[in-house]
C-alpha cells in the first residue's frame, strides 16, 4: 500500500468550473503542497483552519484534496462531522505492516477526503510510517493540510520533517503570545526550518487584543511571515460554512506562500 491506495479509490474531481473567477487554493495536479498546522496553544483554532484551508481547495481543485489529523483527538471529526474509516496513525501502521484497507479515507461533500478517528486515540511515542504515509499522501494528492493539534506531540517532528509549509496557530492574545515567545526560546520553531512557516494570528475576539508590532517581531524572528485571520462571529458560533467569504484575503495570502518553498 503506498500512493496508490490513498488515491486508487476515488477518480479525479472534474477540473473546476470558474478556476479565473476564484483563483485561490486551486490545484490541479497531484504532489503538491504538504501543509502542517499546528496550534502553539490549546484552543488556537488549528483544527478550524485546516478545516476550512482544505475545505477550500477541494471546492475549486481538479487534483484530489487531502484532510488529516495528526493526534487523533477526535477534535477533527467532530468539527466536519464526519469520520474515516482510520486516523493518520492506523493508516501508518497498516502501511508498515502491509495490510490493505479497503478505504483508507472517507469523502466529505465537495470532494475533500478525509483521514481522521472518531474515537480518540492518544499515543505516548512516535509512530513508525508516519513520514512514509505523509510523503505518500502528498505524491497522490493536489493538497495535504495535517491538522497537526498543539505543536510538541511525539509525532510533530516527522510531520515537519514532511511538511512543505506550516502554519503555527496563535490565539491574538497577549497571554498567548507570551507562550508563543516561550515555546520559540525553547526552540519550537527548529523543527520547521526547512520549510517554508508562518505564524498566524487569529482574532478570538473583535478588535486587536495582542500588539501586532509583537507578533511581527516573533515573525520576523522565527518564520517567513505573519498571516492575520480576523475574528468571526460565524467561526465562534460552529458555522463555517459562512466563514469563507471573509477568509478571501487570509486564502490570498496562503496561495501566495504555497507557491512558495525553501
Amino acid at each position: 500500500m503506498g500512493a496508490a491506495a490513498l488515491a486508487g479509490h476515488l477518480p479525479l474531481a472534474p477540473t473546476a468550473a470558474n478556476p479565473v473567477a476564484d483563483p485561490t487554493l486551486v490545484f490541479h495536479a497531484p504532489g503538491g503542497p504538504l501543509v502542517a498546522v499546528c496550534g502553539l496553544v490549546g484552543g488556537a483554532g488549528a483544527s478550524t483552519l485546516a478545516y476550512l484551508v482544505a475545505r477550500r481547495a477541494a471546492r475549486h481543485s481538479s487534483a484530489p484534496v487531502l484532510l488529516a489529523e495528526l493526534d487523533e483527538r477526535g477534535a477533527l471529526a467532530a468539527l466536519v462531522g464526519a469520520a474515516g474509516p482510520v486516523g493518520l496513525r492506523e493508516l501508518a501502521q497498516a502501511i508498515e505492516q502491509r495490510r490493505e484497507l479497503a478505504t483508507p479515507f472517507a469523502e466529505l461533500p465537495g470532494g475533500l477526503r478525509l483521514v481522521a478517528a472518531a474515537r480518540p486515540a492518544a499515543a505516548a511515542a512516535p509512530t513508525p510510517g508516519i513520514a512514509h504515509v505523509l510523503a505518500d499522501a502528498r505524491d497522490a494528492h493536489g493538497l495535504v493540510v495535517v491538522d497537526g493539534g498543539q505543536a510538541g506531540g511525539p509525532d510533530s517532528g516527522a510531520l515537519l520533517g514532511a511538511a512543505s509549509h506550516v502554519l503555527f496557530v496563535v490565539p491574538a492574545s497577549t497571554p498567548a503570545l507570551r507562550r508563543a515567545e516561550l515555546l520559540a526560546a525553547g526552540g519550537l520553531f527548529d523543527g520547521a526550518a526547512g520549510t517554508c512557516a508562518a505564524l498566524v494570528a487569529v482574532a478570538t475576539r473583535p478588535g486587536r487584543l495582542a500588539p501586532i508590532k509583537e507578533l511581527r517581531r516573533l515573525a520576523q524572528r522565527h518564520v517567513d511571515r505573519l498571516l492575520l485571520v480576523p475574528h468571526m462571529a460565524e467561526l465562534a458560533a460552529g458555522q463555517q460554512q459562512r466563514a469563507d467569504a471573509r477568509l478571501e484575503d487570509t486564502f490570498a495570502a496562503l496561495t501566495t506562500m504555497l507557491r512558495r518553498a525553501r
